[in-house]
């Protein structure tokens, strides 16, 4: 009988129904034992030891149950520790996706605000070029009118220059000529006052002919050196780089009559 009971308790599966079930079958059988007289005190020895030992089973079974539902417990509360971990680290994940999505919204807004700058940026640049080479193109026509108008204006300088030194050179031939027809004149009156004096008429005309007089001199002086003479731009000539039969005369500002009285003073001291 303690061997069925046993049987009964010992499955790991224990529910208080089989408990209640074991203690019914054992009250049953002590009943009927304690019904007959005993025979033998041995049999209530056993019959002591089958209800010890059916204790002990008993409080066996108790701590099995006592340890399965601490360990039921412990799991229900690991389950609890596990399922707030796995709601936590499902809350962080939601959370880093919504940050990592704002994050990329973010980023890309910024791509954009600096794509649009580059592109303002490369327009800018492409118009700054634009007008650079316009600005460019508009000096390089200015230059070359300033270069045709320093061209032309070169010629008319050089043909009024020219047409300048010619009227200087008729002038001069003509106070030659006049200095010339004076000489002439001077000569023929001291010919002719030499002839009343027959004694000193050969020692004048030789004292002529060996010494000439200041206007021969300077008619000799004229015909003999090349004179260049011009306004303020010619004033940086220098005169030491000239040959020694050029000379320079400048008269800056000076009118035609102006120059003319100059040439003739100069004509008169050399």
């Amino acid at each position: 009988m303690l061997k069925n009971i046993e049987d009964v308790l010992l499955p790991e599966q224990i529910t208080p129904a089989d408990i209640n079930n074991s203690l019914k079958q054992l009250l049953m059988s002590v009943n009927n034992k304690t019904a007959k007289p005993s025979s033998d005190h041995h049999e209530s020895d056993v019959h002591d030891n089958e209800l010890r030992k059916l204790n002990e089973t008993i409080q066996v079974v108790r701590k099995e149950k006592q340890i399965r539902h601490s360990i039921q417990s412990q799991e229900s509360d690991i389950k609890g520790i596990l399922t707030d971990f796995m709601k936590s680290v499902s809350e962080q994940i939601l959370e880093l996706k919504y940050e990592l999505k704002e994050h990329v919204k973010k980023t890309s807004a910024q791509m954009e605000e600096l794509k649009d700058i580059t592109c303002g940026l490369k327009k800018h640049h492409s118009l700054c070029c634009n007008d650079i080479s316009s600005k460019m193109q508009d000096v390089a026509e200015e230059s070359e009118s300033v270069k045709t108008q320093m061209s032309v204006l070169n010629e008319e300088l050089l043909k009024r220059f020219q047409s300048f030194t010619d009227s200087i050179k008729t002038q001069l031939s003509a106070i030659t000529d006049h200095k010339k027809e004076n000489h002439h004149s001077t000569q023929n009156k001291d010919q002719s006052s030499n002839n009343e004096n027959t004694n000193d008429s050969s020692s004048v005309v030789s004292e002529i002919q060996k010494t000439p007089n200041k206007d021969q001199r300077s008619s000799q002086t004229v015909t003999r050196q090349t004179l260049i003479i011009g306004d303020s731009i010619l004033k940086g000539i220098n005169k030491s780089g000239l040959k020694t039969d050029v000379d320079v005369l400048t008269c800056p500002g000076k009118k035609l009559n102006e120059i003319q009285s100059n040439l003739s003073r100069e004509i008169a001291t050399k």
